[in-house]
């Protein structure tokens, strides 16, 4: 431990209050064709009414095998289908094959 010279105030702030969650950063790693296919999403609590994203409290939920959970839970399984059609779509308009 260090002593500090002089001692170190650290100002009190307000609590502040989230009503929803803001995913900041999604990412889903398929290395290969055989290998369990694996998401992080960095889940930020954020205040709809001041517009305030509250970044300290971030918080990174892992969801590992996304198609055994999307065999068992249809809301995995739908979004999953959402997505590969919107990134199928994505490709055809910005002609990337």
């Amino acid at each position: 431990m260090i002593t500090p010279t002089t001692p170190v105030t650290i100002p009190a702030v307000s609590a502040k209050t989230a009503d929803a969650l803001w995913i900041s950063n999604l990412t889903i790693n398929a290395p290969n064709l055989t290998d369990k296919v694996n998401a992080t999403a960095m889940v930020v609590p954020y205040n709809s009414s001041t517009g305030e994203l509250l970044r300290g409290q971030a918080k990174m939920l892992r969801l590992n095998d996304l198609f055994g959970m999307a065999a068992t839970n249809a809301n995995i399984a739908n979004a999953m289908q959402a997505l590969f059609l919107a990134v199928q779509e994505q490709i055809q308009i910005q002609k990337l094959f």
